[in-house]
């Protein structure tokens, strides 16, 4: 569950490394994460800063990205690729180049 709750609900887990909550399984996320393991939720922000400050081609970010066929992508996901957008020169497109 916990694996699900970093991808669709990353607000639950900063809320409970916060110590906003105090139920079961925000205690034990607190437990599983006191050894200082990096987790997605934390990768996220990571990427997240580095994307907003990073320029075309810069720390090897692609002048383009094109996503396929995907009918549904989680939040996570989604704030990351539109991040990424804004470091790109073309504008967002739901078509193809022909």
């Amino acid at each position: 569950m916990f694996d699900q709750y970093l991808v669709y609900r990353p607000d639950w887990i900063r809320q409970w490394e916060r110590g906003e909550d105090d139920h079961w399984q925000a205690e034990l996320w607190r437990r599983l994460v006191a050894s200082n393991a990096v987790h997605r939720v934390q990768l996220h922000a990571q990427l997240l800063t580095a994307l907003q400050t990073a320029q075309v081609g810069h720390r090897g970010l692609p002048a383009r990205v094109s996503l396929i066929g995907i009918p549904t992508m989680p939040p996570l996901y989604l704030e990351v690729f539109a991040r990424l957008a804004g470091t790109c020169p073309f504008p967002f497109s739901p078509c193809c180049d022909t």
